[in-house]
């Protein structure tokens, strides 16, 4: 699979979310800045805009164009580059410390996961990240190797409400497995996720593509930052979330409030659950 590729919005998706110039209703065009009303809002008959919908002020910036088509990013937190700095540096210097551990954990697990299962040791599946962009996503097996092709079968015993999968004592987890996700040794592979950029330390939560299909046009919006080994979702019960839109709601909350600060305050509070092992 070409992990150069973009996400596409779901079959009829494009008419829910299409961005357009607001004419009489706003300010002048300011320089180089457009107006236009907010992702998701609905153009009326007649040209007439929702009166919930909210103009806002863009940057050239804010502009792409991405295999011939238009690309409008909003985001109430404007990112400035020296805070994206910061953030990278702080993913930079963690990932260097997270794959020292992985280098050790791999030396140990390496061996006793062949035994406990026939397979690789690594295991990496196709995520989405930020702006739909395809990337491999890498873990340490934990899962017999046909776990995929029994997952159909498995769909009447999935707890989830919406665009996810999930069972709590799923079947396809190795023993060994088990122990390794007790403390999450299992997602320090990630951390050469987050050295290449395809993660951050601390961000949304990484859909799948099955996921992605299955997504509203305002589902999308989780799709405007990097996703995370950690976040809001975890540190509010990973395995204790049912229900996909309360996932949508704590990674829209994640991006609405984003600072480094934040990032911070949620890496510490992750160190501390895992290191108690009342972690997600």
């Amino acid at each position: 699979m070409d992990l150069d590729r973009r996400a596409e919005p779901a079959q009829g998706a494009t008419a829910e979310r299409r961005p357009f110039a607001v004419g009489a209703r706003g300010r002048d065009r300011g320089a180089g800045g457009e107006q236009f009303v907010g992702a998701g809002e609905r153009e009326q008959p007649g040209g007439e805009v929702d009166r919930a919908a909210e103009v806002v002020a863009l940057e050239p910036e804010d502009l792409a164009l991405v295999d011939g088509v238009g690309i409008l990013s909003l985001g109430p937190v404007r990112l400035s580059t020296w805070r994206l700095a910061v953030k990278r540096a702080i993913d930079v210097v963690g990932a260097g410390v997270g794959l020292i551990l992985f280098a050790a954990a791999y030396v140990w697990y390496a061996r006793r996961v062949r035994e406990d299962s026939p397979g690789p040791v690594l295991f990496s599946q196709v995520r989405v990240g930020r702006h739909g962009r395809y990337f491999a996503l890498y873990k340490l097996r934990t899962m017999y190797v046909n776990a995929e092709a029994r997952q159909a079968a498995l769909m009447p015993a999935n707890e989830m409400q919406g665009a996810m999968f999930k069972v709590r004592d799923d079947p396809r987890i190795t023993r060994l497995g088990r122990w390794m996700r007790a403390r999450h040794l299992d997602e320090l592979p990630q951390f050469w996720n987050v050295l290449r950029g395809d993660m951050s330390l601390v961000g949304t939560r990484p859909p799948t593509l099955e996921e992605v299909e299955c997504y509203r046009p305002d589902h999308l919006r989780r799709l405007s930052m990097k996703p995370g080994i950690t976040g809001l979702w975890q540190l509010a019960g990973n395995q204790e979330i049912r229900d996909f839109e309360e996932i949508v709601r704590l990674d829209c909350q994640y991006i609405d409030s984003w600072s480094i600060w934040l990032d911070v305050r949620i890496l510490i509070r992750t160190v501390l659950k895992v290191l108690s092992r009342t972690g997600w």
